[in-house]
């Protein structure tokens, strides 16, 4: 008997398609600014830098790709355990004769917000800029780190 798998191989797979559809339809669901994208309106692109958010015992990090700006564009906020990141990629206007067919460079304001625990210790929040990259450091107080429990 053959493998219904192995029909597939080599042509459609059905299941492989309708994982793609999940992702497409996630995708627009996810960022609502698909619509202008798809009609090409002006602000299609809204800059909307890229985070990467890990943690260890004694902190949570933000790492942001930030290409292109500079630090003094860019603003890290910390209230309560509400992180925000906020800040401006700006176009140059030059006068050339540069005629543009095409761009794939977003420009324009934004802001990244992030809620964490309340177990934060806000006076311990660290952030550097480097590279366009601006790494965030939020430092856990002790009732937030994990600890283990000894069972009875």
């Amino acid at each position: 008997m053959t493998n219904p798998i192995e029909l597939w191989r080599g042509t459609r797979n059905p299941f492989r398609e309708l994982t793609q559809l999940q992702r497409a339809m996630e995708r627009v669901f996810d960022d609502p600014s698909w619509l202008s994208r798809a009609t090409g309106s002006e602000n299609a692109l809204a800059f909307n830098p890229s985070c990467e958010v890990t943690e260890d015992k004694n902190h949570y990090y933000f790492k942001f790709d930030l290409p292109g700006l500079n630090k003094d564009l860019v603003k890290v906020e910390i209230h309560e355990n509400q992180l925000t990141v906020s800040g401006e990629r700006r176009e140059e206007k030059k006068e050339d004769s540069k005629k543009y067919h095409f761009s794939e460079v977003s420009y324009g304001n934004f802001v990244r917000s992030f809620t964490l625990p309340l177990a934060i210790d806000t006076e311990k929040v660290e952030a550097k800029f480097d590279n366009g990259v601006l790494n965030v450091a939020v430092a856990k107080t002790e009732t937030t780190k994990a600890r283990q429990v000894s069972i009875k």
